[in-house]
């Protein structure tokens, strides 16, 4: 329990609620890493709202905000600092047939100053084979695509 988004205790709760073809989702998620070294960050809370519309049998729209804050405490190599990020996602898929969808989503990450958060889920700290995510206090946008078939 040495790393909030590593090794850590969490704490989840989540709701989701329907009407015709929408749904509503919102979730809260509490992190804490108890035996992280003295003087890093090692609590974080992260909440996220998001809708999904089913347009017709064959396609879905989707989208959410995501908010992480990782508590007070310096970050390192392998742990990410105080900070905070907000993450804007939306997306749609295509049914091809009962096995086959194609998907998409692009999405944008606003860091604050001490924050590298990316758009893909890289590990954390500013030097942790993470070298798809931004320069501390950058943000970033991303695509993503592609087809998922069930054999």
């Amino acid at each position: 329990m040495s790393n909030v988004f590593l090794y850590s205790n969490e704490l989840f709760a989540g709701a989701a609620a329907t009407y015709d073809n929408l749904t509503m989702m919102a979730g809260y998620n509490h992190l804490n890493a108890p035996d992280t070294p003295i003087g890093l960050a090692k609590t974080a809370d992260h909440v996220w709202i998001g809708a999904k519309y089913q347009l017709n049998p064959q396609f879905l729209l989707d989208g959410a905000v995501y908010r992480v804050k990782v508590g007070s405490g310096n970050g390192d190599a392998a742990h990410d600092a105080s900070g905070h990020a907000t993450l804007l996602a939306v997306g749609g898929m295509y049914n091809l047939s009962k096995r086959t969808f194609l998907y998409s989503t692009v999405a944008h990450v606003m860091n604050g100053e001490n924050s590298n958060f990316g758009v893909a889920g890289n590990n954390p700290g500013t030097n942790n084979s993470n070298f798809d995510n931004p320069a501390l206090g950058r943000n970033q946008s991303g695509v993503y695509l592609g087809m998922v078939t069930s054999f």
